[in-house]
């Protein structure tokens, strides 16, 4: 069986072998159950080649001289920027370590023009991907710059739009607290705080709660949690 599955995994040589096995078991039909004994032992031999390496060029086990093979050609080719640094989560409490800490400075502030001025701390940033190398700090500030844009706007034509038929609480409109509060979680939850130990922090409930308050959602009086509508 386990000769079988190995055949399997190389189709060319496992087709072969299935073609004779069926041309031969087809005529054993006719010649009785000795020919069927014959062809499985045939059909077990060119398996037992097929999986000692003999019907492909390929290495296996050792070399002549007693050693391992060299695999020298399957390691990779292109490394990661970031590759000798600590990973961080993105985001926070995710599981994929696909980021790394950041120091806050001015140079980090330059590469960030949205959230620049609201991430001023050690901050887990977007880790250089050899396959996805558009895929950038400045990259992912961009979209949050267009996401923020898009919600705003959205919001605004609703709350703008003179209708009768449905009613819309006003929130955003004349109220850049509200505003200023979203912008604040949006930038905190997607560069999470790196601390001492490069684990990035989750959004704090009060960053939430502020949002919330801000933009005059009301409070449930059974568990005093605001109601998101």
């Amino acid at each position: 069986r386990v000769a079988l599955v190995s055949a399997m995994a190389r189709p060319a040589a496992f087709a072969a072998a299935a073609s004779v096995a069926g041309g031969l078991l087809h005529g054993g039909a006719r010649g009785g159950l000795r020919l069927t004994h014959r062809v499985a032992v045939l059909v077990s031999v060119m398996l037992a080649t097929i999986w000692s390496g003999d019907a492909m060029d390929f290495p296996r086990g050792e070399a002549g001289d007693g050693h391992a093979y060299d695999l020298f050609d399957l390691r990779p080719k292109v490394w990661s920027n970031d590759s000798a640094g600590t990973g961080c989560e993105l985001p926070a409490r995710s599981g994929r370590l696909s980021g790394v800490c950041a120091a806050s400075g001015p140079d980090l502030r330059e590469k960030l023009p949205f959230c620049g001025e609201i991430v001023t701390y050690r901050t887990c940033v977007p880790a250089h991907q050899p396959l996805w190398p558009s895929w950038t700090l400045e990259k992912k500030d961009e979209q949050l710059a267009r996401l923020f844009k898009h919600m705003i706007e959205a919001r605004l034509a609703k709350e703008l739009n003179d209708s009768t038929d449905v009613y819309v609480k006003t929130r955003y409109m004349s109220n850049p607290d509200c505003v200023n509060a979203l912008k604040n979680v949006l930038c905190w939850y997607n560069f999470p705080k790196c601390n001492d130990d490069n684990t990035s922090l989750s959004l704090c409930r009060t960053s939430c709660e502020q949002y919330y308050r801000a933009c005059k959602y009301d409070v449930n009086e059974t568990d005093g949690r605001f109601r998101p509508r």
